[in-house]
Formats: C-alpha cells, sequence, structure tokens
C-alpha cells in the first residue's frame, strides 16, 4: 500500500466524481428529453380533454337550452289543457242546465195540456148541455113568467162560466205556444 498524500485522494474523487457526474448529467438529459416528450404527450392530451369538455359543455347548454324551450311549451300546454277543462266543465253544466230546464218544461207543458183538456171538457159539456134544452126550451126558459130573476141569473152565470173557460183556454193556448217556442230554443243550444 501506497503512502497517501494530501492531493491524491482529491485527484482520486475528482477522476471519479467527474464521470460519474457527467453520466448522471446525461441521464438527467435524457430523462429530461423523455420528460420533455411526455410534456409534449401530456399537453396534447390536455388539450384534447379541454376540447372534449368545450364539446361537453357546449351539449349541456344546447340540452339546456332545448329542456327550458320544452319546459316553456309543456307549460303553454298546460295552461290550454286546463283551459280547456273548465270550457268543458262550462259546456256539461249548460248542457246539464239546459236539459233540467228542458224536463222542468215538458211537465209545465202536461200540466197546461191536462189543464186545456179539462177545460174543453167542461166547455164541452156546457155546450151539450146547452144543445139538450134546445133552442125552444131556451126561449121557454125566457119566457117562463114564473121566476124571470132565476132565468136570468142563470142565463147571465153560464154566459159568464163560458166567457171564463175560452180565456182559460186561450190563455193555456199562448202559454203552450211559448213553451213550444222555448222548448225550440233550447234543442238549438243543446
Amino acid at each position: 500500500m501506497t503512502p497517501r498524500t494530501g492531493n491524491q485522494p482529491a485527484f482520486r474523487n475528482r477522476i471519479f466524481f467527474s464521470p460519474v457526474m457527467i453520466g448522471l448529467c446525461l441521464c438527467g438529459c435524457v430523462y429530461a428529453g423523455e420528460s420533455a416528450n411526455e410534456a409534449t404527450e401530456k399537453e396534447s392530451e390536455l388539450e384534447s380533454i379541454r376540447y372534449l369538455i368545450k364539446n361537453v359543455q357546449g351539449n349541456i347548454k344546447e340540452a339546456q337550452g332545448e329542456s327550458e324551450l320544452l319546459q316553456k311549451e309543456l307549460k303553454e300546454n298546460e295552461i290550454a289543457a286546463a283551459d280547456a277543462l273548465l270550457l268543458l266543465g262550462d259546456i256539461e253544466q249548460q248542457i246539464k242546465t239546459g236539459g233540467d230546464r228542458l224536463l222542468d218544461l215538458g211537465k209545465k207543458k202536461d200540466i197546461y195540456q191536462d189543464s186545456l183538456a179539462r177545460e174543453r171538457e167542461h166547455l164541452v159539456y156546457q155546450i151539450r148541455s146547452a144543445y139538450k134544452i134546445g133552442r125552444n126550451d131556451y126561449l121557454k126558459l125566457l119566457f117562463n113568467q114564473e121566476d124571470p130573476a132565476l132565468v136570468g141569473r142563470v142565463l147571465t152565470y153560464y154566459d159568464y162560466q163560458n166567457r171564463t173557460r175560452v180565456n182559460r183556454m186561450n190563455e193555456i193556448a199562448r202559454q203552450l205556444a211559448a213553451l213550444d217556442q222555448l222548448e225550440q230554443t233550447i234543442r238549438h243550444e243543446a
């Protein structure tokens, strides 16, 4: 073994240190070159991801716009449907009211027709009674001297009854004509 001098180990260390340092630098450069390639690739990947994100965001905004339009259209359709339901309810109520009114008018018409029939029967009865009495009997009744006041009262009574019944029959006939007109109006409305 050789004795060590103070300069020798430093020189040896330098010789050893220099090739190691150069190797490390070269490895660092190679690594830095590889890192630069990887960074470029990663930057490229990052740019394509950013592009995809922008596309997705654009699609999302477009879908949101379409969604808002569809929601607005849906709201308008729901309002129109609600209005149509209200109108339908009103029409159904009018139809029901018209039907009820028509039934009521039919009942009134039946009552008036029955009343008219009764009045006609009374008038026919009076006409038959007057016919049975005959014209001669009418003259006999007029010339009867027993109670002329009674004869006058009876004739006045029959005359009053006949006029009253004719007036009632005319009023009932007028009311029946009005009811017929109302029925026609209701049927045209329905």
